[in-house]
């Protein structure tokens, strides 16, 4: 992103005019999917009606079975011809996801190049939607989402940790960093959607179609707004826990899989070269090992991605590619955009001398779980040489040995890394917190 346009984002405000020469014209619609919000759903459209008038409004009704069609007409009637409305309804309930391509299908047919989303429970403000609106104007190629700055703002633990989630699996499938991958105010570009087949049909289409629009070249931007949490009980959500969060678990494994399987297209990424400097100096500095691995200023979502690389990368440390850690590891952490020095630092776990240790333990392990007992060998005088020939003849107890030692190190790595960046960064926030603190003298 260039600094103009950052600068735009960051003081652009609703009613102010955008620079004229980086307009363009586009035909927006709103898409409202709704099922079961016959509380919310009149106030909704009625705020719809009186905030973003210019534009059409698809209601898409999911095959609600409460009062929401009633509420729905009486809105409408009440809208008095303030817009133009239509509603398609689903014989039976389908899922957001389906209700969404329901209503980029029907604003396509209509001739509207984007489709502007939002939730129906009333959860967004309408000066936030229209602030999407002009940044569409000024992106039109790109996807527009909004960034309610959870981290500013006191809410519920449960959606912190839900967006910390998709914003760490996201980074893994694509690269980019996208703030709130959770809010559903957003801005489809309709042509690149359209063109882009997702497997998910509920909440995880909204996961999914990011992914999917992020590798085929499509450009997110996330635009700041404003968080809106109702006091409990009085949202009205049709999330379900327990499926859902299975539902979402499985869509990130697939997007995942993909990934790593190169079926994607790949990105590249800028790489920061040392100037003017020996490689051993560059090498033995500890300020420039603390850059390499991602150790500056690490943040929540930062002691995830190094927790996640050091698990992976003693993974395959103990995983039988004897003989092919490192370009295993190069690939991986390309494909799923990790810490690549730190990665390839974390598989030398197998490197002489200790590949006698990984191998032995992996073939203990492997003995143990295919012949429930443990291979009777002589233990003294073992070299390299013994090694490999361990390897042939128990080709079948290290593969399995391997990758169940591989699974367990590489989650237990995972885990004491994420506690330890944890607390690292929580004292290093502290210590940056006190002295500003202590320097403030009352008066």
């Amino acid at each position: 992103m260039q600094a103009s346009e950052v600068e735009i984002l960051e003081t652009h405000r609703p009613g102010e005019p955008l620079p004229p020469t980086t307009l363009s014209a586009i035909k927006l619609a709103v898409v409202l999917p709704v099922y079961n919000h016959c509380k919310s759903v009149g106030s909704v459209i009625a705020d719809i009606a009186e905030t973003l008038a210019d534009y059409p409004l698809i209601i898409v009704d999911d095959g609600s079975t409460d009062a929401t069609p009633s509420a729905i007409a009486a809105a409408i009637q009440a809208a008095d011809g303030k817009m133009r409305i239509s509603v398609h309804t689903h014989a039976r309930n389908q899922g957001k996801g389906a209700a969404l391509q329901t209503g980029f299908l029907l604003a396509r047919n209509s001739g509207c190049s984007h489709a502007l989303t939002m939730d129906a429970d009333g959860q967004h403000n309408l000066c936030d939607a229209r602030r999407l609106a002009d940044f569409a104007r000024l992106f039109p190629a790109d996807l527009i989402i909004g960034d309610r700055q959870i981290d500013r703002h006191p809410v519920p633990a449960n959606s912190r940790r839900g967006r910390d989630i998709s914003r760490f699996w996201l980074w893994l499938q694509t690269g980019e960093d996208i703030p709130d991958p959770q809010c559903g105010l957003r801005i489809y570009p309709l042509p690149p959607t359209a063109h882009t087949r997702c497997v998910a049909k509920r909440f995880d289409f909204e996961t999914e179609i990011l992914a999917r629009l992020a590798w085929n070249g499509c450009r997110i931007r996330s635009v700041p707004i404003d968080c809106i949490y109702f006091p409990p009980g009085k949202r009205v959500s049709h999330f379900r826990p327990c499926i859902d969060t299975l539902r979402g678990a499985r869509v990130n494994a697939m997007l995942t899989t993909l990934r790593v399987l190169s079926i994607p297209p790949g990105k590249r990424r800028r790489t920061v070269k040392p100037a003017d400097i020996s490689l051993w100096k560059y090498l033995s500095n500890y300020r420039q090992w603390r850059r390499i691995l991602n150790l500056d200023g690490c943040k929540p979502i930062e002691s995830s991605l190094i927790a996640a690389t050091v698990g992976l990368g003693i993974f395959i440390g103990f995983a039988p590619f004897y003989g092919f850690q490192t370009v295993t590891a190069i690939y991986m952490g390309r494909r799923l955009h990790l810490n690549l020095p730190l990665l390839i630092l974390a598989t030398q776990v197998s490197a002489p001398p200790l590949t006698i240790f990984t191998v032995l333990v992996s073939l203990m392990a492997g003995n143990l779980l295919l012949h429930l007992q443990f291979p009777a060998l002589g233990w003294s005088g073992i070299g390299h040489e013994s090694v490999w020939h361990l390897m042939g003849n128990f080709t079948a107890d290290l593969i399995v040995g391997g990758l169940v030692c591989g699974l367990i190190a590489g989650t237990a790595a995972l885990l004491l890394t994420r506690l330890a960046l944890s607390q690292w960064f929580k004292r290093t926030a502290a210590r940056q917190v006190g002295p500003a603190a202590d320097s403030v003298t009352p008066q």
